[in-house]
């Protein structure tokens, strides 16, 4: 267990990446599911927002949502889940609006892969 006396990156490695990682996993996964239970609301609103194939999308935004979420939150090649996660998000804002949700969710799966390369550099 990590101490205030211990140093930044045990802390960082115990506490603050699995937050990361659990939270995006947590913001990400609500939506993604949400996208298959309200399908044609999911449709509608890419339609208003135009973007195309909105059938399409719908599904595969989704299904990158939940697989992202869940590579996160089991800790299963989480960069792979944060790199998934940033493009979805920074579309999202772009098109719908920032929200706080998806302000999160790009800066945490920013500091995951962060974090993962820091980690790998020691390892490595």
């Amino acid at each position: 267990m990590a101490t205030a006396r211990e140093p930044p990156a045990t802390w960082l490695r115990t506490y603050g990446r699995p937050a990361l990682r659990i939270g995006a996993a947590a913001l990400l996964f609500g939506p993604g599911v949400s996208k298959f239970i309200t399908y044609g609301q999911s449709v509608a609103f890419f339609t208003r927002l135009g973007l195309p194939a909105p059938e399409l999308l719908v599904l595969v935004i989704g299904g990158f949502e939940i697989g992202a979420a869940l590579s996160l939150f089991f800790d299963r090649v989480p960069w792979l889940g944060a790199v998934l996660a940033i493009p979805i998000m920074s579309v999202a804002i772009a098109t719908a609006g920032p929200s706080w949700q998806n302000i999160g969710v790009l800066l945490a799966s920013t500091l995951v892969i962060g974090t993962n390369a820091r980690m790998l550099a020691v390892v490595g």
